[in-house]
């Protein structure tokens, strides 16, 4: 499952779709070849609904999970989360 949320974030960043915790992901792996345009993501986090949240959180844990092995990435998400 963890593997999988790294490939939809891909996906749909590519595709011009991308959910908030895609934005982090970009931001971390820089996967779009246009940058990301947010110039404050934490602020995208006032915008949210509570279920956005909640798939934020969901999402976000995931790609922790996958960067546990990185130092970098993992102090990233623990700051995300």
């Amino acid at each position: 499952h963890a593997e999988q949320a790294r490939t939809r974030s891909e996906i749909r960043i590519r595709e011009g779709r991308a959910k908030p915790a895609d934005v982090f992901y970009d931001i971390l792996n820089a996967v779009s070849t246009s940058g990301t345009d947010i110039q404050n993501p934490s602020g995208m986090l006032d915008m949210l609904e509570a279920n956005e949240l909640g798939d934020l959180e969901r999402e976000a844990k995931a790609h922790a999970a996958l960067d546990a092995h990185d130092e970098e990435k993992s102090r990233y998400w623990a700051a995300v989360l």
